[in-house]
């Protein structure tokens, strides 16, 4: 298991680390928090097609709805509880959860 945050080195060197072990699977806390909006957006592609290519399960930790966005699954977590999960396949999930509500 990787964890990737936005700690001590760049994110997509984090990234290049992490794929150099073979990891089953990555946790992304916040990988795009201190980005810009270019870099952001090729950080999720990166890490959809790590996804996607190499099987890595990948787990991104996010309070940014567009960057839940492009998960496939997304679990909505409010006071250390899951209010829902959604999958999300076509990538058109509501920023608040089903329906807009956050139980």
């Amino acid at each position: 298991m990787i964890n990737i945050s936005q700690g001590t080195f760049s994110v997509p060197s984090a990234i290049a680390r992490a794929l150099i072990t073979k990891p089953q699977i990555i946790l992304a806390d916040e990988p795009t928090g201190a980005l810009d909006s270019k870099t952001s957006v090729e950080v999720m592609e990166l890490l959809k097609k790590i996804n996607a290519e190499e099987k890595v399960t990948t787990v991104v930790v996010t309070h940014e709805s567009g960057v839940a966005n492009e998960t496939n699954k997304i679990v909505h977590i409010k006071d250390g509880l899951i209010g829902s999960i959604e999958e999300n396949l076509d990538h058109k999930a509501s920023p608040f959860g089903i329906n807009g509500i956050m139980k």
